[in-house]
């Protein structure tokens, strides 16, 4: 009997493009580096603290630099909710 993998992508909080790919239910510890193939920002995602960093690239539209990471969905929200509507349009509009 097959047991059913179930995988979760964790997507950029810029673009939507998938980051990384990681198991649901398995504990990943510590700060991983990743660079998105679409918009080339680089990213700490800190599995730790479940939180998504910007470390390097297109700095002039990065506008949220901090993102909380769901680890049950992969979703990014941001941090701090002052610039949550721009995020949400220059997510959709990308």
């Amino acid at each position: 009997m097959k047991k059913k993998i179930e995988l979760i992508n964790i997507n950029c909080p810029s673009c939507g493009t998938p980051i990384v790919t990681t198991y649901r239910g398995r504990d990943v510890k510590g700060e991983l580096l990743h660079k998105c193939s679409k918009c080339k920002r680089y990213w700490k995602v800190d599995y730790t603290n479940q939180k998504v960093i910007w470390v390097k690239g297109k700095e002039d539209n990065t506008q949220d630099k901090e993102f909380k990471l769901d680890m049950s969905t992969g979703k990014c929200h941001p941090l701090y909710l002052g610039n949550i509507d721009k995020a949400l349009l220059r997510r959709e509009g990308a």
